[in-house]
């Protein structure tokens, strides 16, 4: 990357363990006859914490809780629709044997009402399926914030700057006075502008 397009700090990472260190370094204009006026310094030594959201909701208590739940109420779920699809099997069956020995009205009669309870059932699937849905959202909202708090906290306690999920690229800020980059970012562009500006109002030289 070219240094006059850099709009964030040059990141140099080097493991150290718990987290990663990364130094910085300054950002010069490109117009050699303003480098001394226009020289931008940005923030040295941010620290960077990294973990993993997915195994912190295996590992957690608040995680495997949550699971325990949601596999709980599916495996009821799952009991209760296998049940109602036996029970329509042997209704099912039952008039197939019966079938030839009914009325036209009587056979009709018990071609609605599996009808009906076909419908029943679907209907059920649907609902266990929108309830399953709802428990896991409500669910992760504990987590998230649970694991949102605790993730702060680490990060203070451990003088981190910057929390990095390496499962879903989330970063939470934890020093935002240190990694702010606006300022430095509206200098890198105006010294882009400065010197696109003072190139155009050259004057060209005209040939004798």
């Amino acid at each position: 990357m070219q240094k006059k397009t850099l709009i964030f700090p040059l990141l140099v990472v080097v493991a150290t363990g718990a987290y990663l260190s990364v130094d910085t370094k300054e950002v010069k204009t490109p117009n050699p006859k303003a480098a001394a006026a226009k020289t931008i310094e940005i923030d040295t030594n941010i620290k960077i914490g990294y973990y993993n959201s997915m195994e912190v909701i295996r590992e957690s208590k608040t995680g495997k809780e949550l699971t325990a739940q949601v596999e709980q109420k599916r495996n009821e779920y799952q009991t209760k629709f296998r049940e109602g699809e036996a029970e329509l099997g042997k209704k099912a069956n039952d008039h197939r044997t019966k079938a030839t020995t009914l009325s036209l009205a009587a056979r009709e009669k018990a071609e609605q009402e599996l009808m009906r309870m076909k419908r029943d059932l679907e209907n059920k699937g649907k609902a266990y399926d929108e309830d399953l849905k709802l428990l896991v959202q409500q669910g992760q909202m504990r987590v998230f914030k649970d694991l949102t708090d605790s993730v702060y906290v680490v990060g203070r306690d451990k003088n981190m700057d910057l929390m990095k999920d390496v499962a879903t690229g989330q970063v939470v800020v934890i020093n935002p006075d240190k990694v702010e980059c606006t300022t430095s970012i509206v200098k890198v562009m105006d010294v882009n502008h400065d010197k696109k500006t003072s190139g155009a109002n050259k004057p060209v030289p005209t040939s004798t």
